[in-house]
């Protein structure tokens, strides 16, 4: 705490000048002249969705409330992220974030900078001392991103889901996943991508399956021990491209000639296209 001012207390008896008088009795209260400190920043996904928007500092001791963001700044910083607000409250500063334009809520090297100005000072008007390559605190769970069905074997029949998530993850357990209207086998984790195997069903109606998935969070966490943000029925896109199953021809007149063709394919097609 930089904001301590203690009293200083000396008994007479003990010290001289150079003239051997001794200093008297005393008791004085100390003057704040310890600049404010940085001591630690963390990053967070408040909203969510798989980027950084917040950025939390602590500092040493008590700073006035300031709105300028101009002498922060970060190092190795994702595309487009930067400062946009701060909100100080006693030792805090609470940043809002432009976000990134990918999703990624790894710090990865990322560093903060902070040029000292006076408009960043305590009570005793001490400016706050700059910084850096600070390194900052990864405090934001992984999230699912996105979530696919495929059909990798090419038999027009979903056999693979992948799930991305917002970084790297650890921990993989294989009952941490479930699947609706897919049937689950096993799966794996690579990086930041989940491979779930889908067992393929006997028929050929299955391209396009209104699926979802849900998983707990008892396991999975980035490398910071944050776990990742549990889900419930989420939906699954399809990736999956339609098949042609049959073709078959009619007499609807009942003349004697073949006026119409019936197509079937292995899920429903959009009713507007190019004949």
């Amino acid at each position: 705490d930089t904001s301590s001012k203690p009293t200083l207390s000396y008994t007479k008896w003990a010290l001289t000048d150079i003239a051997w008088k001794f200093l008297e009795t005393v008791s004085k209260s100390s003057v704040d002249k310890a600049v404010p400190r940085i001591l630690k920043s963390e990053l967070f996904d408040d909203n969510g969705n798989g980027k950084f928007d917040k950025l939390v500092v602590d500092f040493s001791e008590n700073v006035l409330a300031v709105s300028d963001v101009s002498t922060w700044s970060f190092a190795n910083v994702l595309s487009w992220m930067s400062f946009k607000s701060v909100s100080v409250s006693s030792k805090k500063a609470t940043f809002v974030l432009n976000e990134s334009s990918v999703f990624d809520t790894s710090v990865w090297s990322m560093k903060l900078n902070f040029s000292s100005h006076s408009s960043w000072k305590d009570n005793n008007a001490n400016t706050l001392w700059g910084i850096s390559n600070m390194s900052i605190w990864d405090k934001a769970k992984p999230v699912v991103v996105s979530a696919e069905y495929f059909d990798l074997n090419w038999n027009y029949k979903v056999d693979k889901v992948k799930l991305t998530l917002s970084e790297n993850v650890l921990w993989f357990n294989n009952s941490d996943f479930s699947t609706l209207w897919l049937v689950k086998n096993t799966s794996t984790v690579s990086w930041k991508e989940v491979w779930i195997d889908i067992v393929e069903t006997s028929s050929d109606h299955n391209t396009g399956v209104s699926a979802t998935f849900s998983f707990t969070t008892w396991n999975l966490k980035d490398v910071a021990n944050n776990f990742v943000v549990s889900a419930i029925n989420k939906v699954i896109t399809d990736k999956v491209v339609p098949k042609l199953l049959s073709v078959e021809t009619g007499d609807s007149n009942g003349n004697g000639k073949i006026d119409f063709m019936q197509l079937a394919y292995s899920e429903k097609l959009n009713t507007s296209f190019w004949s």
